[in-house]
This record gives structure tokens, C-alpha cells and sequence, in this order.
């Protein structure tokens, strides 16, 4: 998707003649250029429209397509709005051209499957493949190449890029679709460890390495790539492999987190109640700074202090990342508390998902189980992580951590417990949470714990645990009602980090 939008912006940018400077922002899938509002220019940006709709369709069906709106405007879009009022400057220029993209969006391949207002019916259907060919076993989609691979050529040349990605420094891009390993929009690409290439790129792009004096030769820059991903002796860990690094149970975490009110704020934050600071200059570098953060900093957090977590995607304003599932809750911690650090802004927040499965999990599966947690956190109104089923603020969650921290230790210096002891809390906790509905009979759990411990513990010999559970046994629960009302997720995460023991 990165490089479909990059290529996207080197076709216009080509077309029109125009430098790199006239790229505003381009950042999480979305891409905002200055260009001269000509009739020739609108004319070209419908062709590339309607080009790049008939690429997707061919290249991946149009699962995915590129939507181009554009919005004309006058000398007054960069100047910022006059006193204190909230509409003019740059960014309503902004929220025009996202209305117009969205409307693109729900007719986004109208440009090929219709002409002057009738459909194509032709359109519509995909390449059947043929008698005696049989389909690639990973996309399900076109035809697998001769020879026994069970895979298309689509799919083994993005395999191919895949395995170098890791190792890679250096990303080459051509003015046509021959030069480079991977064809894109009528370009192509290419990704290499070295610098040096038999080959005239029109642009160089080094990774994560602002020096570029190696690349005199060619055209060149620098850019912050999130791409990290765990790997041992040149070999990248499978996700067994990375489940298998998780204190106790052997399980990966997938975090996805996203920054909160950005529409919003890029519409208003830049608003003062006597000025307006809108200005184009400013609202790019805002931008521009959120990206730095989502890639430069996640790709320089991740390298230095989470190297068994995997990097699907960082960018723009948002992330998912998968890893071990201890270190994926310790990481969006980190996150939380690095963006706040470099925001310096209260209203500037993040909300965080993390979903919990076994290594085999079907990622796209996970992904959308991360996003509903994450849509979970956003509706209790932002600023908020969601885990297993607990939604709490991020100062509530530090409460809570504590607690888990205190109760794991507990459980690990406690030799002699069943473990059904630990799962009894669960059943304790929902006595609790009927009692908070309204239902007295909940109140047993008190009794019911009470018996729990004089059956099991030796107060002398279990100290650490009984002090720990007297303190949940408080009446009136006044001081520990968050700790009742989160011990679930507190016994829950203590199960899951004894069991199968501690490495």
C-alpha cells in the first residue's frame, strides 16, 4: 500500500513536472499534493484515476484501488483564518478534499466497470483459468506457475521480496514497469542491501540511515521505515517461534493502537481563541511529526527494546504489531508513554487493543479482533487499552498492572497451590460483578474465598499470597473496588504467566 501511494505521487509529480517539494503530506495510506490548478493537470490526475483502477483489477482483482480527489482554491487556502474563527485556513481546504475522497470511495471503481452511466458488464468478470491449469494455493486467485511450486508468479515474486525486506536498506524505483523486481502502477521497484545497481533509477530511498553520501550517483533520500521483524541468523523467526519468547504460556499478542481525535485536532488544533495558526507550513509539519513518530520511533523502539516483536504495519497515524504476549502489553505501555512524552499535549492521546491467541491464529482474523478491542477503547471514550475484555484509562491500567505484578509474584514464590485455586478467582470475580448488578447472592464470594484460603494456604508458609488476597477481602471494599472490578483480567493474565512456567 506504501508503495502504491509512493508511485502514485512520482506518476503525478512526473507528469505535471513538478519538484518533490509539492508533496504536502503522505502518510498512513493518504497523500495530499500542491499542484496547478490547470485543465491539463485535472485531465491527466482522471486518467491516472482511471489507470490505476484497471491495475488494481488486474494485479489483485481490485481488493485494493487507489481513489484521487482533487479541490481547486484560491490564494486564500494559505493564508491561516482570520481571528478566531474556526472555518478558513488551510485545513478547511483539507476537509473539502476528504469529503470529495470520500465520495470517490463508494463509487471507487465506477471509472472502469461503467462509461457514461451504463455498466460494463465485462467488467465484472475476473480471468477463469484454464483447462489443465490449476490455482496458486496462496491467493486463490490466478493461475500456479509450471513446475510444481503450487504458487503464481504474483505471489512468488512477493515472496521473494519478503524474505529480502528484512535485510534490505536500499529501495530503487523506475519509470518503468521492467527495471525493478516488483511492477507497480506502470512503474516498479526494486529493494536491495547494497546501494549499487546496474540500473538508472530515477529515485533512491534509504531506510532508517539519514546518510546518504554512498548514493551521489542517483537521486536520493531518506526515510523512517517501520519495518522490523524479528530474525535469527539472517532467518526471520516464524510465529511459533516468537509465541515460544512469551513468559509462561507460549501465545502472541496483537496490538493495534491508533491516535485519537486526529481529524479533529489537525482541524482545530492549530486554532487559538484570538488567532489561527493553520497555515499550510504548519499543518504539513504536524503531520509530519505524527509519522516521524509512528515511523521512525516505533522502528527505533522496536530495534532497541522489542526485538521478538513483528512490525505489520506502522505509519501515519496508526499501527498493528504482533509478538510475544507479555511484550506486546509492555510495549503498548512504552508506546503510550513515548508518544505522550513527545506530543507534550494532554489532548493528544492514544487508544490501544491487544487480542490474545495462539500462534496458528489466521492473522487477518486477529487483526480484525485487535480492531474490535480497539473500537472498544474509542467508544469508552478514547485514551483507553482494551484487554481481554477490560477497557480501562491508561492511569487505571497502571493501577491494575501493579496488582497483576503483586499477584504473579505471589503465585511464583507459592509452591503446593492447585492450580484450580487461581481459576476460582475467575468465579469469584463474576460473583463480584453480579453483585454490582444488583444481585446479592454475589456477595458469597466473600465466605467462599474465606473457605478457599483455609483450605489451601498455610498462612506462614503462604504469606506474600494471603496478605495479597486479604486485601481484596476488605468490607467495606472501599480503596479496592477497581481491583474487584478487574479481577478477571488480573487473574487472567496471572494464569497465563505461570502457566507452562517462567523462562
Amino acid at each position: 500500500v506504501q508503495l502504491c501511494n509512493e508511485i502514485a505521487v512520482h506518476k503525478i509529480l512526473h507528469a505535471l513536472d513538478l519538484p518533490s517539494w509539492n508533496l504536502i503530506m503522505n502518510s498512513g495510506g493518504n497523500f495530499y499534493l500542491l499542484l496547478p490548478n490547470l485543465q491539463s493537470g485535472i485531465a491527466y490526475l482522471e486518467n491516472l484515476q482511471k489507470e490505476a483502477v484497471q491495475w488494481f483489477i488486474e494485479y489483485c482483482h481490485g481488493e485494493l484501488t487507489l481513489n484521487i480527489a482533487w479541490m481547486p482554491f484560491d490564494d486564500s487556502g494559505f493564508k491561516p483564518a482570520s481571528g478566531n474563527m474556526i472555518t478558513g485556513g488551510f485545513v478547511s481546504i483539507i476537509n473539502s478534499v476528504k469529503e470529495e475522497l470520500a465520495l470517490k470511495k463508494q463509487h471507487k471503481l465506477v471509472s472502469v466497470v461503467q462509461t457514461k452511466g451504463r455498466w460494463l458488464p465485462e467488467k465484472f468478470l475476473l480471468p477463469a483459468v484454464s483447462a489443465g491449469e490449476t490455482i496458486c494455493q496462496e491467493c486463490k486467485k490466478y493461475p500456479a506457475q509450471a513446475g510444481g511450486s503450487g504458487i503464481c508468479t504474483k505471489c512468488e515474486t512477493e515472496k521473494n521480496l519478503g524474505k529480502k525486506l528484512p535485510h534490505s536498506e536500499y529501495i530503487f524505483f523506475y519509470a518503468n514497469a521492467k527495471s525493478g523486481q516488483l511492477p507497480v502502477l506502470g512503474y516498479s521497484v526494486s529493494i536491495s542491501e547494497s546501494p549499487e545497481t546496474a540500473q538508472k533509477p530515477y529515485l533512491v530511498i534509504r531506510m532508517n540511515n539519514p546518510d546518504i553520501s554512498n548514493l551521489l550517483a542517483h537521486p536520493a533520500s531518506f526515510r523512517h521505515v517501520a519495518n522490523h521483524i524479528p530474525a535469527k541468523e539472517g532467518e526471520v523467526l516464524t510465529f511459533s517461534e516468537i509465541a515460544d519468547k512469551s513468559t509462561g504460556d507460549n501465545l502472541l499478542g496483537f496490538l493495534k493502537i491508533d491516535a485519537d481525535n486526529m481529524g479533529k485536532f489537525l482541524a482545530f488544533g492549530l486554532k487559538r481563541a484570538t488567532e489561527s495558526l493553520d497555515s499550510i507550513s504548519r499543518s504539513a509539519t504536524l503531520s509530519r511529526m505524527l509519522d516521524t513518530f509512528f515511523s521512525g520511533w516505533i522502528e527505533h523502539i522496536l530495534t532497541a527494546e522489542f526485538g521478538d516483536c513483528y512490525t505489520v504495519f506502522s505509519g501515519g497515524d496508526d499501527l498493528f504489531i504482533t509478538g510475544p504476549w507479555n511484550q506486546i502489553i509492555e510495549l503498548a505501555e512504552r508506546i503510550e508513554k513515548g508518544f505522550s512524552e513527545f506530543s507534550g499535549n494532554a489532548e493528544l492521546t492514544l487508544s490501544a487493543g491487544i487480542f490474545i491467541a495462539r500462534p496458528n491464529y489466521p492473522v487477518a482474523l486477529a487483526q480484525a479482533k485487535a480492531e474490535e478491542a480497539l473500537e472498544q477503547s474509542k467508544k469508552s471514550g478514547r485514551d483507553r487499552i482494551t484487554l481481554l475484555g477490560r477497557t480501562l484509562t491508561w492511569s487505571e491500567w497502571e493501577n491494575i498492572k501493579k496488582e497483576w505484578v503483586e499477584l504473579r509474584k505471589c503465585l511464583a514464590e507459592t509452591t503446593g497451590i492447585p492450580s484450580a485455586f487461581a481459576y476460582q478467582l475467575l468465579n469469584f470475580s463474576l460473583m463480584w460483578q453480579a453483585y454490582k448488578q444488583g444481585r446479592i447472592l454475589g456477595l458469597r464470594y466473600h465466605p467462599l474465598l474465606i473457605y478457599q484460603i483455609n483450605r489451601n494456604l498455610n498462612r506462614q508458609k503462604h504469606l506474600s499470597l494471603s496478605l495479597w488476597l486479604e486485601k481484596i477481602l476488605k468490607w467495606p471494599p472501599q480503596g479496592i473496588e477497581k481491583v474487584l472490578d478487574n479481577l478477571d483480567l488480573i487473574t487472567q493474565l496471572s494464569i497465563l504467566y505461570r502457566r507452562g512456567g517462567s523462562r
